[in-house]
């Protein structure tokens, strides 16, 4: 066996060995947060804790273009389209980080025509220092050998930003299941006001007719019937406003479900009629938010990236060994360019150490301390505002509830009062003004009630937000976890041991 292949030979079989001795730096801990499963709002008709979260949230309204809209807007937004670039991105950061693993090796043929200066002692050396070809061919590796671990730290950190792209993913796909579910209740509500102003206006004519008639009989004066057609001009004049917010409304949720904005047109004649009863909405367990928000999971992650990017700083601080070697083969005459008697070759390993940076690689390593500290308490920050967010939207929903079923009931007492008005006001027990603002009453009920049930969808959408409900519907099973969910889970059952 030739001299360089077993030197090659003997260098490649020591390298496993060197790289594996030591991984200077931290081993990332998952932070550990006390959290209980009990939810802080003690309130008696709060949704159900003991159930687990509906993660397919918008099916349970029953609104097949509710349920179309939401999947068609997690599959193909825009803003989903930037995040899958920014975590195609970090897939390729991964891969050049684990490239630095592996040596490098580069080669390639190379021919020359040459001729020695006479001048110089090697071309008065040369009898007939004639031009001649020169053929070559070379290969040149070159491999530092990751002793101290600061390749693995690298690639560590490469592969927890990578997850924590992929929290970003899902961050924004959530953020728009949410605005898509939002925009399309603010379009039903914007509907149903416009249909309840119509229809009250059309009321609103009766009465003008009813008082021209009396007013022509002579048994009312003509200021009754300046007051009904003054309601009644009242009334028309909402009318535009309000047509002009529906194809308005209809326009973002095109965009968001990446389309053009006209497209969203279509949506006005097929959109449906709101379900008077809201669905109920189990939270699952307190602790539970740990595992499903993304924005925790990424803040996780980041946390996990900055402790190995210290392992990396801490790494520098210790000899660098790099095995090199370079195989040529040269030759003035190409049919023996590939014999072995034209190899030249060398190999050997070459060590660098730092002995006067300036205290440049120790400020590094502080540096990268401080990053920790930073990232630990972003995360905590994260996981507090969740729990904040969550329990906040809990309280807002169930009241908004009640709200509702309040105005509900106020609004039969208005139509009850409206009726009893105008079959007095038609035999003269009373005046015009009373008639007017019992209707006026009934129109402020009315559109009360359809504000307080878009604020009780939109409480709603906003506590499912808050739980992180909906993007794991649209990923494999076996891909909700994720490395960050796993570290969480078990972080989020040692807390429920203790």
């Amino acid at each position: 066996m030739k001299p360089i292949l077993k030197k090659t030979i003997l260098a490649a079989g020591m390298a496993p060995i060197l790289s594996a001795c030591i991984t200077v730096g931290p081993d990332y801990e998952p932070p550990t947060l006390d959290i209980s499963d009990q939810w802080a709002a003690e309130i008696s008709d709060q949704p159900s804790a003991a159930e687990n979260l509906r993660l397919d949230w918008w099916r349970s309204f029953d609104d097949p273009v509710l349920t179309a809209l939401v999947e068609r807007a997690a599959m193909q937004n825009l803003d989903l389209r930037v995040a899958e670039a920014r975590l195609r991105e970090a897939r390729a950061a991964r891969g050049v980080a684990r490239a630095d693993r592996y040596p490098s090796i580069e080669g390639g043929p190379g021919y020359e025509r040459q001729r020695f200066s006479e001048n110089t002692p090697i071309g008065r050396a040369v009898p007939n220092n004639d031009s001649f070809d020169l053929f070559s061919m070379g290969f040149d590796a070159l491999w530092e050998v990751d002793i101290f671990g600061g390749v693995r730290r690298q690639v560590e950190a490469a592969d927890a930003r990578l997850q924590s792209a992929e929290e970003s993913l899902r961050d924004v796909r959530l953020s728009v299941i949410a605005e898509t579910a939002r925009n399309y209740f603010e379009l039903q509500a914007a509907r149903s006001r416009l249909e309840r102003v119509v229809a009250n206006a059309a009321l609103q004519r009766q009465t003008v007719e009813l008082t021209q008639r009396r007013v022509d009989a002579g048994s009312a004066p003509r200021l009754d019937l300046d007051r009904a057609l003054s309601q009644l001009q009242t009334l028309e004049a909402e009318i535009p406003t309000l047509q002009a917010q529906l194809p308005e409304i209809a326009y973002r949720i095109a965009v968001l479900v990446g389309d053009p904005p006209e497209a969203g047109l279509a949506l006005l004649p097929a959109l449906a009629d709101a379900d008077e009863i809201l669905p109920d909405a189990p939270v699952g367990a307190r602790s539970d938010i740990l595992r499903r928000r993304p924005d925790v999971r990424r803040a996780e992650r980041e946390l996990a990236a900055a402790t190995a990017d210290k392992g990396v700083a801490v790494a520098n601080l210790y000899p660098s060994v790099t095995l090199g070697g370079t195989l040529a083969f040269e030759s003035m005459d190409f049919s023996d360019a590939l014999e072995w008697s034209s190899a030249a070759w060398g190999v050997g390993p070459s060590v660098r150490a730092p002995i006067f940076e300036g205290g440049r690689l120790r400020a590094l390593v502080r540096q990268a301390d401080a990053r920790i500290q930073m990232r630990a308490a972003e995360y905590e920050k994260y996981v507090l505002v969740a729990l904040q967010e969550a329990e906040g939207a809990m309280v807002r929903y169930v009241n908004e509830r009640r709200t509702l079923s309040r105005i509900a009931d106020a609004q039969e007492s208005s139509q009850r009062v409206v009726v009893l008005s105008k079959q007095r006001y038609s035999v003269g027990d009373i005046d015009l003004l009373s008639v007017i603002d019992a209707e006026r009453q009934l129109v402020e009920v009315e559109l009360r009630r359809v504000d307080a049930r878009l604020d009780a969808e939109t409480s709603l959408v906003a506590l499912y937000k808050a739980l992180g409900g909906g993007w794991s519907i649209f990923e494999p099973p076996e891909e909700v976890a994720g490395a960050a969910g796993e570290v969480l889970l078990k972080t989020a059952a040692g807390n429920s041991n203790e």
